[in-house]
């Protein structure tokens, strides 16, 4: 499978999960983190919703 362009994966950090996706700045690849979960589980599935999100948003089939 190909990497999209913008792609929300779960990320461990110190205490529980956020949801992190790389960034472009300048010809820098940057790792950004969002909200932080409890478990990897909510993690999972705030990626997914993100990603579909992403996908809709951009016009591919989900």
């Amino acid at each position: 499978m190909a990497k999209r362009i913008s792609d929300y994966y779960p990320r461990q950090m110190r205490r529980g999960w956020c949801v992190a996706h790389t960034a472009s700045v300048a010809g820098i690849e940057m790792e950004r983190y969002g909200q932080v979960y409890g478990t990897f589980k909510e993690t999972c599935i705030a990626c997914n919703n993100l990603n579909k999100k992403d996908d809709q948003k951009n016009g591919n089939k989900v």
